[in-house]
C-alpha cells in the first residue's frame, strides 16, 4: 500500500478514535489512561462531554479524588480530543498549582496506556495541532488573562479560596469560544464564597461528594475523624460530610490561610528559634509546645499529665535540640514554675501573662489579644509555614483557629473570645463532650508574639522590643 494511503488510513482511524473518546470520556480514561473512575468523576466528565458550555462544581470530602481522579484525567481527555485548545489551571497558591494538580497530571500521563508524543512539564504541556495547557499563579492577578482558542477548559482547584477577581479574569475569552468549559473543585467551607454560589446555581452542574460516597475513603478514617473533631464541628462537616458551613465574619483566622500555610513557603529555616509553651493544669487541657524559625514552624507537640519539673525538662530538651534563642511561657498557674526553672537553667525565657495590658493598649484589650492578632496578620499575609508539623497538630490548629472569634470593644480595642466561651462551643461540638481549651492556638500565638507589632521577627529583634515593653510597663506602674 502506498505511503500516502497508509497515512490517510491512520488519519481516519485517529479521527474515529478521537470522536469515540469525545462521546465517552470514561472510556478514554479506561483505555488511554488505565483509570477506573469513581461514580461522580464519571458523571462529571460526561456532563462536560455532552455540553460544550457546561460548568461543573464539585464539593467533595477530603481525599475523595478531586485532583488525581478527576481534574488530571479531565485535562488529559480535553487535550487529546480537542484541537486547537487551551487549558488553564489555578489554585489558591502557586505551590498548590505546581505540586498538586500538575504533579498528578505528570504521574498519570507517564503511566498512561496510550502515552502522548510529549509529556507534561512542570506547569506546561504542549501538543501538536495547537494544543496547550498551563498553570497560572493566583499571586499575580494582573498577569492573568482569559485564554484564546476555539476550545477552552478552566480548572480551579480548591475553589473555595480562589478570589472572584481571578476567576472572572480567566473567563475573559469565553464569549468567542466554540467550547468553553469551567470546573471548580474544593472541599466546601464558607457559604459566602463564590464556590458556594457555584454549588447552588442553576447555571452550574454540581456534585456533592461526602466521604461515605467515595470509593477512595475508608470507613475507619471517617469514624476516627468523628471522634477527633466531633461530628458537629465545622471542620468535620466540611472535610468529611462535604457540607458548607456558616463562617462568622469575626472568625480569627480563615481556613484558606491555614491551608496555604500547610502547603509551605519553600526554602529552609535558618537562625535562632522562638518557642511558645502553653502549660496545662491537670484535667482535659494539654500542654503544648510550638517552635518556629522565622515563619517556619519546625516543631509542635502536645502532652498531658506532667507536673512542673517534667514539663520544664521537656522544654529544656527542645531548646537544646532546636537551638531556641527565646522561650515564651504561659505563666498562669504552674506555668510560672516552668518559666522560673528554665531561667534557672540559664535559658532566655519570658513570662506570658494573657490578661496583662497590651503594649499597644489603644488597639488591643490585653496581651492575649495582641498575641493572637500578631498570629492572624502573619497568616493573612502568608508569612507562616505549617508544612513541617504532624497532621494531628495541623488538624488541632485548624479546629481551634477557625472557631476562635474576636470583637471590637468600646473605644475600638480588639478582644479575643474568652476561653470559657470557646470551651463551651468546643464541648457542644464534641461527641465526647470534653471541654478543653484552645491549647494549640495559645501556644502558637505565643511563638509568634512580637509586642507592639504584627510581624514575624527573629529572636534578636524580639529582644529589643522586649526592653521597650518592660520599660513602658515600669513607667505605667
Amino acid at each position: 500500500m502506498p505511503v500516502s494511503a497508509v497515512m490517510k488510513t491512520r488519519a481516519v482511524r485517529a479521527v474515529a478514535e478521537r470522536d469515540k473518546y469525545i462521546a465517552d470520556p470514561v472510556l478514554f480514561c479506561r483505555e488511554a489512561l488505565g483509570l477506573e473512575l469513581d461514580w461522580w468523576q464519571a458523571e462529571a466528565m460526561r456532563e462536560i462531554s455532552k455540553d460544550p458550555f457546561a460548568r461543573v462544581a464539585v464539593a467533595a470530602a477530603r481525599g475523595s479524588g478531586k485532583t488525581y481522579g478527576f481534574q488530571a484525567p479531565l485535562i488529559a481527555w480535553f487535550m487529546a480530543c480537542f484541537a486547537p485548545c487551551r487549558v488553564v489551571t489555578t489554585a489558591p497558591t502557586w505551590r498548590q498549582v505546581e505540586q498538586l494538580g500538575w504533579r498528578d497530571l505528570g504521574t498519570i500521563m507517564s503511566k498512561a496506556k496510550k502515552r502522548p508524543p510529549v509529556l507534561p512539564l512542570k506547569t506546561k504541556w504542549e501538543l501538536p495541532m495547537d494544543r496547550f495547557a498551563m498553570g497560572v499563579s493566583p499571586e499575580k492577578p494582573d498577569r492573568i488573562e482569559g485564554p484564546h482558542s476555539d476550545n477552552v477548559l478552566i480548572v480551579v482547584d480548591e475553589a473555595k479560596s480562589v478570589t472572584r477577581d481571578i476567576r472572572r479574569r480567566l473567563r475573559g475569552s469565553f464569549s468567542t469560544c466554540k467550547r468553553a468549559n469551567e470546573v471548580a473543585c474544593s472541599t466546601p467551607w464558607d457559604k459566602q464564597s463564590e464556590f458556594f454560589d457555584n454549588c447552588t446555581s442553576v447555571e452550574w452542574v454540581h456534585f456533592i461528594v461526602p466521604a461515605s460516597k467515595s470509593k477512595y475513603i475508608r470507613k475507619e478514617w471517617i469514624e476516627r475523624m468523628g471522634r477527633e473533631l466531633g461530628e458537629d464541628s465545622p471542620l468535620y462537616r466540611s472535610q468529611v460530610l462535604a457540607e458548607f458551613v456558616d463562617v462568622s465574619d469575626t472568625a480569627l483566622i480563615a481556613l484558606e490561610w491555614l491551608e496555604r500555610a500547610r502547603q509551605g513557603l519553600g526554602g529552609d529555616p535558618e537562625g535562632d528559634a522562638i518557642m511558645g509553651v502553653d502549660v496545662a493544669r491537670f484535667g482535659p487541657d494539654a500542654s503544648v509546645i510550638y517552635i518556629r524559625r522565622g515563619p517556619y514552624v519546625v516543631h509542635g507537640e502536645s502532652f498531658r499529665g506532667e507536673d512542673v519539673m517534667p514539663v520544664a525538662n521537656r522544654c529544656a530538651a527542645r531548646i537544646k535540640e532546636y537551638r531556641v534563642g527565646k522561650s515564651i511561657v504561659d505563666s498562669t498557674g504552674i506555668g510560672s514554675g516552668v518559666a522560673s526553672r528554665l531561667r534557672e537553667l540559664g535559658h532566655d525565657c519570658d513570662d506570658f501573662e494573657a490578661g496583662a495590658g497590651a503594649v499597644d493598649d489603644t488597639k488591643y484589650k490585653n496581651v492575649r489579644a495582641e498575641a493572637f492578632w500578631c498570629l492572624r496578620e502573619a497568616f493573612r499575609e502568608g508569612r507562616v509555614d505549617l508544612s513541617m508539623i504532624p497532621e494531628e497538630r495541623y488538624r488541632a490548629l485548624v479546629q481551634e483557629l477557625t472557631t476562635i472569634e474576636y470583637r471590637f470593644e468600646e473605644g475600638g480595642a480588639i478582644q479575643i473570645e474568652k476561653k470559657e466561651k470557646w470551651r463551651a462551643k468546643a464541648s457542644a461540638m464534641s461527641e465526647e463532650k470534653v471541654a478543653h481549651s484552645p491549647d494549640d492556638a495559645d501556644a502558637l500565638s505565643m511563638a509568634f508574639y512580637v509586642p507592639g507589632d504584627a510581624g514575624v521577627w527573629g529572636a534578636d529583634d524580639y529582644a529589643g522590643v522586649r526592653v521597650e515593653m518592660i520599660a513602658r510597663r515600669e513607667v505605667l506602674a
